[in-house]
């Protein structure tokens, strides 16, 4: 049996619908757990993909999107500490001492955990940066910070990757285009990208911070800059599954898995230097 994991308060209507894709395009089955709910023990046959949900698991059964992975990935601090040090070229240069002298102004100043555009303070010189840490500290220690370059983007995507490959890519459009954040749950909205529009340069860039995140699943969010360079924000292992398309691609994705039972990751198709490269076979029909 397939199941889908998920933590009470998060990814509910996405998992039911893609439950619902499941059983009405690909007649597959599968069962949607919670984790503050009895759960069964798993046996070899069993696969679980993880909705961004750590709790713990018994039985033999493969568990897709470990644990320890999620939880290093949701660690905002950790990882682009991890991005920096294996693929510094790929992440907006950041420091992770509130002290350090080459911290360049203006600066962003966020927390080690955020979500939604949230915990995000804009600071142009060291008195900002000082205050915004500070006037937090009641709630957060000094080291739950990390400051990144302020680069003014162009453009915004998030994509989706499954083994190694690409489920579906959207670009954000904000509600207001000079806003530091651009999130969608702060208004603005997400655009489905056709695969003959997607971004190679942000593909590209994703799928080596997707590879570094370890996960089965996971979405990249990816900024660009005027010179089209490619920025890695932060890596998501329960992205956000609004628009029926975005469901209806990773339902295909994960069908292909069950009905191939490969779970392992997918390489590269070198036979082609565009999307094809990147596509996921259960999107081909």
């Amino acid at each position: 049996m397939f199941y889908l994991y998920r933590r009470r308060k998060l990814g509910n209507g996405t998992c039911r619908a893609i439950q619902q894709y499941l059983k009405t395009n690909h007649n597959v089955g599968s069962v949607i757990l919670r984790n503050d709910q009895p759960t069964p023990v798993f046996t070899e046959d069993d696969v679980l993909l993880r909705w961004g949900c750590t709790s713990n698991v018994h039985g033999p059964g493969k568990i897709l999107n470990l644990g320890s992975h999620i939880h290093n990935t949701s660690d905002k601090c950790e990882f682009r500490e991890h991005l920096q040090l294996t693929h510094p070229n790929i992440v907006p240069i950041t420091w992770f001492d509130y002290d350090d002298l080459n911290i360049t102004y203006p600066c962003i100043l966020r927390h080690k955990f955020h979500a939604q555009g949230k915990h995000l303070w804009f600071c142009t010189d060291p008195d900002q940066l000082q205050d915004a840490i500070f006037a937090h500290a009641e709630l957060y220690h000094t080291d739950d910070f990390y400051i990144s370059e302020y680069i003014p983007k162009v453009a915004e995507y998030r994509v989706c990757f499954i083994q190694n490959k690409v489920a579906w890519i959207a670009q954000k459009i904000p509600a207001n285009p000079n806003a530091v954040a651009w999130n969608v749950a702060q208004g603005g909205k997400f655009i489905n990208v056709r695969w003959k529009d997607w971004p190679i340069n942000v593909i590209d860039a994703a799928l080596l911070a997707h590879k570094e995140g370890k996960l089965f699943l996971s979405g990249v969010d990816v900024m660009v800059d005027m010179d089209n360079k490619p920025y890695v924000l932060e890596i998501n292992s329960a992205p956000s599954h609004t628009s029926p398309y975005r469901q209806a691609s990773v339902a295909a994705c994960l069908a292909w898995c069950v009905k191939n039972n490969t779970w392992y990751n997918l390489p590269l198709n070198t036979n082609y230097n565009k999307y094809l490269r990147h596509l996921h076979p259960g999107l081909l029909k």
